[in-house]
């Protein structure tokens, strides 16, 4: 699941910083089931539609947050209770309408392939050999 145009400062911790935090953001989202994968970042992207003189976007106003749930049906939980909504601040008028979309380019998935292909390199490297010289010894052709 991915929330995009969130206000940043809205999962920050008082009085302690403007930007997001994991904690915040993480307590929010438990709510709705045990968490696999979670990652919040500032989202500088958001603007880059818009035209570039405008001056209407300042880097870090906004937040990026992907969750991966360890349940299917935490996701589907998740999914209607963003849906088609804004949020509004508590104890305020303040309200943003935000963009929900699901992980459409695996990026959980990609993150731990690379990690997974660089690990492999390495054990390769400190073994001295590689899985093509492995195969012809093992087997006679």
């Amino acid at each position: 699941m991915i929330l995009r145009g969130v206000p940043s400062r809205w999962f920050a911790e008082t009085r302690v910083s403007s930007k997001p935090s994991m904690l915040v953001a993480h307590t929010i989202f438990s709510t709705f089931g045990k968490i696999r994968n979670f990652n919040v970042a500032e989202d500088d992207n958001l603007g880059k539609d818009t035209d570039e003189y405008s001056g209407d976007l300042v880097s870090g106003l906004y937040c990026k947050i992907v969750v991966q749930f360890e349940k299917y049906n935490d996701f589907v939980n998740a999914m209607k209770a963003f849906c088609g909504r804004s949020m509004q601040k508590e104890g305020t008028r303040l309200k943003a309408d935000y963009e929900l979309t699901w992980d459409k380019v695996g990026f959980f998935r990609n993150s731990r392939r690379a990690s997974d292909h660089r690990d492999d390199g390495y054990r390769n490297e400190t073994a001295g050999y590689n899985t093509d010289d492995l195969r012809r010894k093992r087997f006679r052709e």
